[in-house]
């Protein structure tokens, strides 16, 4: 009787262990959200880790978790650093791709505990967007961990989905004004510069160019604030303006203003 017991626990561990094999090494945790704004304005938001201590789901597990970032402020090459509790463990990410107003990916590595991608595709719905958050998670070649990737999806979900209610409440607090195609750069006014254009100012501004009438700037000021909010600028001082062109030899349509916003 013990060695027919023995023989069937032996095949029932045998069997568990062949199954754990056979499930997928790959465990993938997937939400969506409506967000009532522009993709270009969640796109911006999402493209760069400046504000994503904002809507990250895990931010309240560690309030002291030291984060740093590294490489360009947004975009292919922007980096996050983490270090913090044994809630949110340490790590890395790192923007790997991202096609403007659609879709970010970027690569996780959380060390010993594995690696990850991650990926946020925008799909705009009218006037509002669509925002899909996957992760796609390397459980190893381990059966055991096969097997846990079954309960990835009701472990993590939650927290994706309220990381994309986060974002939602983040981005629907900005302008509701579509940025597609608006450029500002930073720039690095000197004393010289700052007689020119305001009066004395020197320091780090924002800086976008208004081509046309100056009665449709104010429609510039709005995508400027939009922008900005979008991309994690404080404003430090007032906007400030210089006019490059006569308005009295230059037609309407090609008057250039340039604005600045001092940042920090």
């Amino acid at each position: 009787m013990f060695k027919k017991i023995l023989a069937v626990l032996v095949v029932v561990v045998v069997l568990i262990a062949v199954i754990g094999f056979i499930l997928p090494r790959h465990a993938v945790v997937k939400r969506s959200v409506i967000i009532d704004r522009p993709a270009s304005l969640v796109y911006a938001t999402v493209n760069s880790f400046v504000l994503f201590p904002k809507w990250s789901p895990w931010q309240d597990l560690d309030p002291n978790m030291h984060q740093t970032t590294e490489g360009p402020r947004d975009g292919v090459g922007a980096k996050l650093v983490w270090k913090g509790n044994g809630k949110v463990g340490s790590g890395t990410q790192l923007i790997t791709a991202s096609t403007p107003n659609q879709s970010v990916a970027s690569d996780l590595d959380f060390g010993d505990m594995g690696s990850a991608k991650s990926l946020v595709t925008l799909t705009p719905e009218g006037g509002k967007t669509q925002a899909t958050w996957a992760v796609d998670m390397d459980m190893s070649a381990n059966p055991i961990g096969h097997y846990m990737g079954l309960a990835m999806d009701s472990m993590m979900g939650k927290d994706f989905a309220s990381g994309l209610g986060k974002l939602k409440v983040l981005v629907e607090s900005m302008p509701n004004v579509e940025i597609a195609g608006f450029s500002a750069e930073p720039v690095q006014l000197t004393a010289a510069d700052g007689v020119r254009v305001a009066q004395g100012y020197a320091g780090k501004a924002l800086k976008t160019t208004h081509v046309g009438a100056y009665e449709k700037m104010p429609q510039t000021h709005e995508k400027l604030r939009a922008y900005m909010a979008a991309h994690g600028y404080t404003q430090m001082g007032p906007v400030f303006s210089w006019y490059v062109d006569d308005p009295g030899t230059t037609a309407a349509e090609k008057l250039r203003t340039e604005i600045y916003v001092p940042i920090d």
